[in-house]
């Protein structure tokens, strides 16, 4: 009796414990962190919010906002887009990530104690929600900055249009709704006489101009060079965006199982130069050139889980036809002109000849020995 007992104890106690980890399991909570750059600011100098969102299992979606006091502070970049005292944050999740880091960047223009707060929702792969929320403080100190020190004066609205594939876009001037793109800051350009609220990244390679078509339903980012505004092709990955340039031409070629292509991008609906593979398995792989941070590079694009990833390896080869020398008859020059399969054919059938030369030069040699043997037997 005591021993059944003692069983019956046994297996309630484990059921306890399998029921508490499960339990613990299905119902752990997402967390979320809030992170200032610093927690004492003078007015003038920029603070960093730095917000990440832990989830308990992969994410698909994350939606919601981050709040300040626009009395205190003025908006810089990060995030989705501003509203008041919100700057929403809305991303979709293609690469199964269970934390989202996001970066956003305000500047002091008032003295006092500022909150900063955020509240995200996310979605799971597996159907479930979570929700975070955040807060923190800091002390903002000196003199407030006057509305005519914050930047230069421009005109609210502009005049100049810019026709794009039959469709006819107008300057936007007005671009504080507007997030500022990482690695870019805001200027101010001039351009057809007119000064115009612009974005230039860190490195003064592109200037950015913001414009939407009459109908006010469609917006473009276009770039200024040689006096023109053109249509700016990225893609966007990260909250980054990395700058689509042509790299294809007629004198060089993809080195590998890759051939020159042509890809419709969905953030801008024009269609860029790429390199597509030759294989079948890898036809959902473009291979572009970016502008990003600063740098190019190739960048190879999933178009079917939307990540894009730096790929070091890829490489093109010039096949510009070479001038023919003064000796491309002679043997030296028809040698040189030949592949490097070819030169290892040739060479090896060389060295095969010298070795039969060598061994029917043995033979003679054996020969020729066993007949002066024989003659010295026969005396």
């Amino acid at each position: 009796m005591k021993n059944i007992f003692t069983k019956i104890f046994a297996t309630f106690i484990c059921v306890i414990i399998i029921l508490s980890t499960f339990t613990i399991t299905c119902f752990a909570e997402d967390s979320g962190v809030l992170m200032l750059s610093t927690r004492a600011v003078k007015t003038g100098e920029n603070v960093t919010v730095t917000v990440k969102y832990n989830s308990t299992d992969s994410l698909k979606s994350i939606n919601g906002a981050l709040s300040f006091d626009s009395k205190l502070f003025e908006y810089v970049s990060g995030g989705t887009s501003v509203d008041g005292d919100e700057v929403k944050i809305s991303e979709n999740i293609t690469n199964n990530s269970k934390q989202q880091i996001y970066q956003l960047t305000f500047k002091a223009i008032s003295p006092g104690n500022a909150l900063v707060s955020f509240s995200l929702e996310g979605l799971k792969v597996n159907g479930t929600k979570g929700k975070v929320a955040q807060g923190a403080s800091l002390r903002i100190t000196g003199a407030p900055i006057k509305e005519t020190e914050k930047k230069e004066a421009v005109p609210a609205n502009t005049n100049l249009t810019v026709s794009d594939n039959e469709t006819k876009y107008n300057i936007i001037n007005d671009l504080k709704q507007i997030p500022l793109i990482s690695n870019f800051k805001r200027s101010i350009t001039s351009y057809k006489g007119e000064k115009i609220n612009t974005v230039t990244d860190k490195f003064n390679e592109y200037v950015l101009f913001y414009l939407q078509d009459d109908t006010k339903s469609h917006t473009k980012w276009f770039y200024l060079k040689d006096d023109q505004l053109l249509p700016l092709n990225y893609i966007t990955f990260n909250n980054d965006i990395y700058i689509i340039e042509s790299s294809v031409s007629e004198n060089t070629a993809p080195e590998g199982n890759w051939k020159s292509g042509k890809y419709l991008l969905s953030s801008t609906d024009t269609t860029v130069d790429c390199y597509e593979s030759t294989k079948t398995i890898l036809a959902d792989f473009k291979i572009f050139l970016c502008y990003y941070g600063g740098e190019r590079g190739y960048y190879r694009y999933d178009t079917k889980t939307n990540v894009l990833q730096r790929d070091p390896e890829f490489a093109l080869v010039s096949v510009t036809p070479k001038e023919e020398t003064s000796n491309s008859t002679s043997i030296i020059g028809r040698f040189n002109s030949m592949s490097y399969v070819g030169k290892l054919i040739l060479f090896l059938t060389g060295v095969e000849i010298i070795a039969i030369v060598v061994l029917i030069s043995l033979l003679i040699v054996r020969k020729k020995n066993q007949i002066i043997e024989e003659d010295i037997d026969d005396i």
